[in-house]
């Protein structure tokens, strides 16, 4: 079993049930908030400033983002005048088309009701369902892409990007995605990047051991190769641990800005880079009808295909001629930034 199928099966709500709720290990719980903490602390250094934000967010998994700042959109003035986008994007379709599910469906798991983000925020701010569902299809956009190559292109606003939670060791390439997040930000943001810690991997052991027994079966037998600092399992599962020095000499060497490491809970190390400065003076804010420029671009050369938040109901690239799929699950429209044909 590869990389890929490991994470379309936790799509299958193992991944929200035992990483993301709460029958997850205590320490995970942790490193969450802290995680949380740390993010909404730099997005709003940025809206203290009067800058509008784009959030984009690689490995965006089953939605923990999604949830997150779409409430903050409902019910905090500063989020919803500043933070203009949230863009996820994952390798796995099957975590994309469930974190647009948590917008619009409630589900039931192992007798636990998780209510959708749209009767949430119904309850919360007693809008009804059609004013919920047009502010989110405008301001979040799902990308089914591989973040190692051009997926997206950002301007007109401070771009935050995070790899959140070790989404950066599952990833074998992680050198070709820091090097395409370079691009992407367009030296005008800044980069948070969190991993797992090598020099816990007792913490390691003991948290997968604990998973497994609650059910996320997929994790076992689980290996530990000390050589190159991954554990891996029959599976699929593939996670990169990284040293604080080979943190920091990934991020800095790709991104050639300097990065500062901070310890997150017992087990991880997060990495923030910054690559313009958060000015000091207040900018005015941007005319509420106004919105940065996202482009979608074409994985296999880079051209414009799109702009978000994407109606269209099929992407050709007039470059290369090829083509992407896309899927509509409301409010969204999803990109799969894979070719579906190739017209060489």
């Amino acid at each position: 079993m590869s990389i890929l199928d490991f994470w379309d099966n936790a799509a299958d709500g193992v991944y929200d049930r035992f990483v993301l709720g709460t029958d997850a290990p205590y320490e995970i719980r942790r490193l969450l908030a802290q995680e949380d903490r740390e993010l909404t602390g730099v997005i709003e250094s940025y809206f203290a400033t009067g800058h509008d934000v784009v959030f984009i967010e690689i490995g965006s998994g089953t939605g923990r983002y999604i949830r997150l700042f779409g409430k903050l959109i409902f019910t905090n003035e500063l989020y919803r005048k500043h933070l203009s986008y949230i863009v996820g994007t994952d390798f796995s379709m099957n975590m994309i088309e469930t974190s647009a599910h948590t917008l619009v469906s409630s589900t039931t798991l192992h007798k636990n009701k998780t209510l959708s983000l749209i009767t949430e925020l119904k309850t919360i701010t007693g809008l009804p369902s059609k004013d919920i569902l047009a502010t989110l299809s405008k301001r979040f956009q799902l990308l089914h892409a591989d973040a190692t190559k051009p997926f997206l292109e950002a301007s007109n606003a401070k771009i935050v990007v995070g790899i959140m939670f070790g989404t950066l060791g599952n990833i074998p390439d992680a050198a070709a995605v820091i090097s395409n997040v370079k691009s992407l930000v367009h030296n005008e943001g800044i980069v948070i990047v969190t991993v797992f810690n090598s020099e816990a991997i007792d913490v390691g052991f003991k948290a997968y051991s604990e998973l497994t027994k609650r059910g996320f079966t997929n994790l076992a037998p689980l290996r530990w190769d000390p050589d190159n600092s991954v554990f891996t399992s029959d599976l699929g599962f593939y996670s990169r641990w990284y040293s604080f020095q080979e943190i920091k000499t990934l991020i800095e060497s790709n991104l050639e800005t300097k990065a500062d490491i901070i310890p997150l809970a017992s087990q991880g190390l997060l990495a923030k880079a910054t690559l313009s400065s958060v000015p000091k003076t207040s900018q005015p804010s941007r005319n509420q009808n106004e919105y940065p420029t996202l482009k979608v671009l074409c994985p296999n050369c880079g051209n414009p295909i799109s702009v978000v938040p994407v109606t269209d109901k099929k992407l050709l690239c007039d470059r290369c001629a090829r083509d992407y799929a896309v899927t509509t699950i409301k409010p969204l429209c999803i990109p799969s930034l894979f070719p579906s044909s190739f017209k060489d």
